[in-house]
């Protein structure tokens, strides 16, 4: 279970304070609101996330800004909200797990093989964990004396990537399907 609302594997679109589209960040490449398209610039920065701790927006090979939350803070002190979008479907990647019930049925199957020693087919279904639109509850840390009582996730000891409990309020849910 991912410990961030970020996930490297998402589509997010950005917005500003206003509410405004400001660009997006899809598989970990990031577009600006201006972004064109040319031969030599094909994305204006990426997010390196793998064993950094918050996520780095690279521009060019310079640290354009970080992740923290649900929120793109860049260095010239700007301010972006990542709003979660649907993957859609694309037949060369597995579903992203986007239904809170499919995301539960997956808890207790890595937790059924780890119980029976089947390391391979629970770090399987860690990695589609990885993937999925929920992270690890921030106030309960899925802790299972704390998770019962916990306001933020329910009971489920885990989160929609759209919510972040340092902000009082919430993106908008996830979509239906």
């Amino acid at each position: 279970m991912r410990k961030r609302p970020y996930s490297p594997f998402a589509c997010y679109q950005l917005r500003d304070a206003n509410g405004d589209d400001a660009g997006s960040i899809r598989d970990g490449v990031y577009r600006g609101r201006d972004f064109q398209v040319t031969p030599l610039t094909p994305w204006d920065g990426v997010v390196r996330s793998v064993d950094v701790d918050p996520p780095e927006l690279l521009m060019r090979s310079n640290r354009g800004g970080v992740i923290l939350g649900t929120r793109v803070v860049f260095n010239s002190g700007e301010v972006l909200h990542l709003v979660p979008l649907p993957r859609g479907e694309d037949p060369h990647r597995a579903p992203r797990i986007e239904d809170a019930d499919q995301y539960r049925v997956l808890l207790a199957a890595q937790e059924l093989a780890e119980d029976a020693g089947d390391v391979e087919r629970a770090a399987g279904i860690g990695i589609r964990l990885d993937l999925a639109a929920f992270y690890e509850c921030p106030r309960c840390h899925n802790d299972a004396t704390d998770r019962e009582a916990c306001a933020l996730c329910q009971g489920d000891g885990f989160v929609w990537e759209g919510i972040e409990e340092s902000s009082s309020s919430t993106l908008p849910a996830p979509p239906l399907r």
